[in-house]
Order: structure tokens, then sequence, then C-alpha cells
């Protein structure tokens, strides 16, 4: 039912993190072999010994995260139950209110003509719709909530999420490179019912001039887009792949643990 599982290119950071081995942990492997070259075991050592034999032979029956069950256990419940999951918040709702605002900026910065991509992509692993798709490179953009939450340097825009988005973008669109670009825009008006501190949602400040008129000090455009840059890479690609066929044998698993609970 589940072999051709497409996963988003949004949800990949979902699934790429590591399985959880039900095998020996690290200390365990060290009293393991502790016990291998020990001579004279005690009773007590001789079952320690056995017991943690055995236990090194499990291996990871599914190598996903339980983040990854998580995520894909919503999909195949979407599947067979035949409904759609709406995830919302007022984050999100800005950024699709001011997307178009963003990549003016961006544009702005830059001096591109950079427009909205609508063309969705896929191959036989992801999917994706990225912002910008441009001639040698791929753009995602990243509206923030507040200058709070603004990544205001790289080191701060550092999120293997996005990452993992970008890279999935770079595979099926074909292209060498990506851009991670936070940008900050005002919230509009219709997000700010509830919300007391409107400094950090404008980037125009109001001082008293000499002259004892307010005057509008806007923070420079420059300083409102950060942006990360990285290169294609074909391992990771495998490793895609990999993490996305584990998800199509657990979504496989799961469906016939519910079609089947009955029989």
């Amino acid at each position: 039912m589940f072999d051709n599982l497409l996963i988003r290119c949004s949800a990949l950071g979902k699934i790429m993190g590591a399985g959880r081995n039900i095998g020996l942990t690290d200390k365990q492997k060290e009293d393991y072999e502790a016990l291998l070259i020990k001579p004279n075991l005690t009773p007590k050592q001789q079952l320690d010994k056995e017991r943690l034999y055995e236990k090194s032979l499990c291996k990871y029956e599914f190598d996903l995260s339980e983040t990854a069950k998580t995520y894909i256990k919503g999909l195949v419940k979407e599947k067979i139950f035949m409904y759609d999951t709406e995830v919302t918040s007022k984050q999100m709702e800005k950024g699709l209110l001011v997307e178009d605002k963003a990549i003016e900026l961006y544009n702005s910065i830059f001096f591109k003509n950079y427009e909205k991509n609508t063309i969705k992509m896929h191959n036989d692993f992801i999917q994706g719709t990225c912002d910008i798709d441009a001639p040698s490179k791929i753009i995602d953009i990243k509206s923030s909530w507040t200058l709070e939450t603004f990544p205001a340097t790289k080191e701060e825009g550092k999120n293997e999420d996005y990452e993992w988005q970008g890279r999935g973008y770079m595979w099926i669109y074909d292209k060498p490179f990506f851009e991670l670009a936070y940008c900050f825009i005002d919230t509009p008006d219709s997000l700010l019912d509830w919300e007391n501190n409107l400094k950090i949602h404008q980037h125009i400040r109001h001082f008293e001039g000499d002259n004892g008129k307010m005057v509008a000090v806007p923070i420079k455009e420059e300083l409102l887009v950060t942006v990360l840059k990285f290169e294609r890479d074909i391992e990771l690609e495998e490793k895609i792949k990999y993490k996305v066929g584990e998800c199509r044998r657990f979504a496989n698993y799961y469906a016939n643990q519910i079609l089947s609970k009955n029989n």
C-alpha cells in the first residue's frame, strides 16, 4: 500500500534522525567485551555474558526515530481513514501573508528579480515545491515571526530541518546550490490583536526629532535578511533514499496493524 510513498521535502527533517538501536548500549558493549576475555567467570558473570550475547544479536526493527514513526503513522491514518490534517499557527499564517514581500526584500538586497515558484517536482523518493527556482540554485524563504525570533547571524540560522528540506529541493530540481534565506517583514495588523510589544513586529522606529516632530527611522534592509548557503551532497541523498525506504517499510507494517487488528 505504501511501497511508493513520497516524503515531502519539508518533512525530511522528521525522518532523518537516528533510529533507536535495541541492541547493546556502549556501556553494555564494553562490559560484554570484558566478560569475553575474563577467565573463570562467576555464575552471575556467566549469566550476564549470556544475556548480553542475546542482546548483541538485536538490531533495528526499523531504522527510524520515534519522531519519524509518529510522522509516518499520521500519513498512514490519513490515507486509511480518508482525512487531511490541517496544521496552522499565527507564525505559519504570517509566512504565507508576507511571502511576496519577503521575496521582494531578498531581490532588493541582492539586486535580483526572482518570482515565487509554483512548479512542484518529485523523484522516486521525495516531492516538494521550492520558493524560488533560480538558474543555478534553489532559494527557500523563511519569514520570521518577530525580530526576537529572526536569526541575526548565520550561526543563529543553522537548522537541520531546513537544511534537509533544501537538500531535498536540490535533488528534485537538480541544482548544485541551496540558499536558506531568513527575512524579516513587518507582521500584518490582522495578526497583532493579542500582541503587546509591537516593536518586535515592526522594522521602523519613531523618535522625537530636534524640532519636536516624530521621525521615522527604519532598520537597514540588509540587516533584515540572513542567508545560509549549502552545496549539493550526493552521499546525503543516498541517506535520504535509505530513510524513505525505512519509512515505506514501517508504513506498510503500521497499516497492516490497523487493517488486521480484529482478525
